[in-house]
């Protein structure tokens, strides 16, 4: 048998065969095995250890005819770098157990959605959320998990930590990260990179320009890459105030935090829902206290929080030097998308992101938004080059691959279970978590009725085709945008945010992440204990935006 484990918050992941013994021996069974690590064998601290280790693999009898293997190994001292308190790299949490493909809309029926969903035309109305909010949330995606096809599907690894860490920024450094020099500044552990103009507004690079990055990811579209060269240069700032360098990466993480928690989340989740969690902690994730370790849904990873999808744009004005880009430009403008080379191994000067448009930093000029949350996808990810996509299944050749049958396949090889059958586990859990007083939580109110034509026409036909099969057992990505569609603009005030099923799952996921974290604002008793540093300019009391990250550092257009 195979058995796939990681220990007790240690950043590890091992596979290894091992033999099934007799069913009448009911002791259970410690075998040795090698232990790989993520980033190479693990080790000691010990300087005479440089290669495999061995650790305690323990067996239990789950049948009469064989034997698994515990998730949990002990691991002893054999631990690497990263210091989490609660949160390891490892399997993924279940919401509900993982559902056998025969009951799951088969690929064909999943072909027939992806194609529907491109057919149909976006909306011309954006979202009132601005543009940078999009890529925001493609970073807190990258930082939170990173799985592959590669895994056991009903079994995936995550490769992150499951917090919310920074570990996609702060985690080992790769190989050749660059010290201080004419071609980068460094401080606090991280570097920044220079442009074309020599000015320190990138990634840090290799000479080929590969990013120097833990998670190569956040160098999939300039937009990304230029967020995250601004968090570096916010950890920069943060060293002025405190030079020590483990004091000023909890100081970063804080902070972060902060602006996850108090505006990325505010924006994008239900009103009630958001405010229900602030205020009286969850509901139906780890409502109680946070299990050791801490591991994040699938159901959020795989399904939920790939809703940032629908709100990439089809243009944008990134600067006042371009003019209103497409988006295959901001991706090309990456290593990934081969602008970024040997022969030139920087960002071009003019591909500097100027932040206020896409973000209201001054009232200056009204930003670029983001798109609608809703279930059409933009035009390039019909066929998007394979280059972008980490989760390739095996057996795929094409270059190009349509994202939203992609994303649908993916769900369903990890076996998750409709939308509506969360609909039903997570109000049960709510049901059993009162608010103090005996008050009652915000229940999630599902859609009655996937199938009525609301979404166009050919989606209607799909999901009304069998006896309306695929409506009555959703998808649970397609469902997240669909809700978000029908159920998710607010009557107070007309912004458009996440439907109720996804509000619920995304907030309490990301919530408890945070709480994860060794330096997590978020305490034992899931009350929020952050004060941004009186050093730094914050605009709303005890909390910390994004608007608040530009602030500090600066705007450079």
């Amino acid at each position: 048998m195979k058995a796939t484990c990681h220990g007790a918050g240690a950043r590890f992941v091992a596979r290894q065969s091992v033999g099934v013994r007799s069913a009448s021996n009911s002791d259970p069974q410690t075998l040795d095995f090698d232990l790989t690590g993520i980033n190479g064998p693990v080790v000691t601290d010990a300087s005479d250890c440089d290669g495999e280790q061995h650790v305690s693999l323990t067996l239990r009898h789950d049948a009469e005819d064989g034997v698994s293997a515990d998730y949990h190994a002990d691991v002893g001292t054999f631990l690497t770098s990263h210091e989490s308190k609660l949160a390891g790299c490892g399997f993924f949490h279940r919401l509900i157990p993982a559902i056998d493909d025969h009951l799951l809309p088969d690929e064909g029926a999943l072909c027939a959605l992806a194609a529907a969903m491109c057919s149909e035309k976006r909306s011309i109305e954006h979202s009132t959320i601005p543009a940078a909010y999009t890529y925001l949330g493609q970073f807190l995606a990258h930082d939170l998990s990173y799985t592959s096809f590669d895994s056991d599907p009903l079994n995936p690894v995550n490769y992150r930590t499951h917090a919310f860490d920074l570990d996609s920024i702060f985690d080992a450094r790769p190989e050749g990260y660059p010290e201080n020099g004419k071609a980068y500044q460094c401080r606090g552990g991280l570097g920044l990179g220079a442009t074309s103009a020599g000015r320190f507004t990138d990634i840090p690079r290799d000479a080929e320009g590969v990013p120097l990055l833990p998670d190569e990811r956040n160098d999939n579209n300039v937009i990304v890459s230029q967020l995250v060269a601004s968090i570096i240069r916010f950890h920069h700032r943060i060293c002025d105030i405190e030079p020590d360098e483990a004091a000023a990466k909890r100081l970063t993480r804080r902070h972060m935090q902060s602006v996850i928690l108090h505006d990325y989340l505010e924006r994008i989740i239900d009103r009630d829902v958001y405010h229900e969690v602030m205020t009286h902690g969850r509901g139906f994730l780890f409502a109680d206290a946070l299990p050791y370790p801490f591991r994040i849904p699938v159901e959020f990873s795989i399904g939920c929080f790939r809703f940032g999808h629908s709100m990439v744009r089809e243009r944008y004005f990134l600067n006042g030097i371009l003019s209103r880009e497409p988006t295959r430009q901001v991706l090309a403008h990456t290593h990934l998308g081969r602008v970024i080379d040997r022969d030139r191994p920087f960002l071009q000067d003019r591909w500097v992101v100027d932040w206020s448009y896409l973000l209201d930093l001054d009232g200056s000029r009204e930003p670029e938004y983001a798109e609608a949350i809703d279930a059409k996808l933009p035009v390039l990810f019909q066929e998007l080059d394979r280059r972008w996509v980490y989760e390739m299944p095996r057996g795929q050749t094409s270059n190009t691959v349509p994202l939203s049958e992609l994303t649908l396949k993916r769900g369903r090889s990890v076996g998750l279970s409709p939308a509506q059958d969360l609909v039903a586990c997570v109000n049960t859990e709510l049901a059993g978590h009162p608010l103090p007083a005996g008050g009652q939580r915000k229940r999630v109110d599902g859609i009655a009725d996937l199938s009525d034509n609301a979404f166009g026409s050919a989606l209607g036909d799909v999901l009304s085709r069998d006896d309306h099969r695929m409506a009555k057992a959703t998808p649970l990505w397609f469902y997240t945008l669909a809700e978000a569609q029908r159920l998710g603009r607010d009557a107070r005030d007309g912004s458009t945010r996440l439907g109720p099923l996804a509000s619920r799952i995304i907030m309490e996921t990301v919530h408890a992440a945070i709480q994860a974290s060794p330096d997590s604002i978020i305490d034992d008793a899931q009350r929020v204990r952050f004060e941004p540093h009186p050093e730094l300019v914050a605009t709303r009391g005890n909390a910390f935006t994004l608007h608040d990250i530009f602030r500090n550092i600066g705007n450079l257009n």
